[in-house]
This record gives structure tokens, C-alpha cells and sequence, in this order.
């Protein structure tokens, strides 16, 4: 009986920190089954879908997270690689719009196929690339009005 509940307890832990380790991230993390239905999310995912209005029914576990991908107006590029995807998008929030890169990747253990899927705020990144780009052509522009260009 000992030994049992040594198991027990061992697996308790190891659940806990299956789901403490991906709530503890600041990414925007889910896990889809093969059909693109959500198996699990993570403590930043649940909060900024709260904080965004989302309805748990399209937001949460056993929502179709392909079908919401399709009806949202995502702009941005997209990186295609072998067993992963990069996804650049805009995500127009109440305290304004923010960017996101949304990284999925196949899980690579046996069983079932699932689907891990890494929204990462990329908000101030892409807030300097405009930056520079707009002072890029700011100095373009003055080097042509000054006879350089």
C-alpha cells in the first residue's frame, strides 16, 4: 500500500507541474488534438482571452481554435517550415492593438497527434520596426530635398 500511494503522489506532482510549467509562461500557450480542438491552456492564455471579452466556449478547452483562426481578421506573414508554423499577426485589444507571433509546432511524442501553439506579445518589436522604418524614409527624404539622392 505504500509503495502505491508513493505512485500516487509522484503522479499527482508530475500533473501539477504538467500544467504549472506552461502557466508560468508569459506566452499564450494551447495545446490542439488533430482536429484542431483545444486540449489544454495556460494561465496567460485563459487571463488575456478574459481581459479581452472572449467567451470561454470559443476561447477555452474543446473550442475550435482552427475555426476562430479563420474568422478572425489576422493580418501578417507567415513562415512556413516542416513540422512548424510562424504566424505574425495584429490583435486589436481595448487598450489598443498589439502583435503577436503565434508559433506551432507537432508534438513530437507518440500517441496522438497534438498541436502545440505559442502566442508570444511581440508588440514592442514590432513597434521599433516601424520606428526605424519611418525614420528610414524620414532620412530619405531629406537627403533627396538636399540634392544627395
Amino acid at each position: 500500500i505504500g509503495e502505491r500511494r508513493r505512485a500516487d503522489e509522484a503522479l499527482r506532482a508530475a500533473r501539477r507541474l504538467a500544467q504549472d510549467t506552461p502557466d508560468g509562461l508569459t506566452a499564450h500557450i494551447c495545446v490542439l488534438d488533430a482536429t484542431g480542438r483545444l486540449l489544454s491552456v495556460n494561465e496567460a492564455w485563459r487571463s488575456f482571452g478574459a481581459h479581452g471579452g472572449g467567451e470561454p466556449s470559443r476561447i477555452g478547452v474543446g473550442a475550435d481554435y482552427l475555426r476562430v483562426c479563420d474568422a478572425s481578421a489576422a493580418a501578417g506573414d507567415a513562415e512556413r517550415r516542416r513540422d512548424a508554423f510562424d504566424h505574425r499577426y495584429l490583435c486589436r485589444t481595448p487598450e489598443g492593438p498589439r502583435w503577436f507571433l503565434a508559433r506551432v509546432t507537432r508534438s513530437r511524442g507518440e500517441g496522438a497527434v497534438a498541436v502545440i501553439v505559442a502566442h508570444e506579445d511581440i508588440t514592442a518589436q514590432v513597434e521599433a520596426e516601424q520606428r526605424i522604418a519611418n525614420l528610414h524614409e524620414r532620412l530619405s527624404m531629406a537627403i533627396q530635398g538636399a540634392g544627395y539622392g
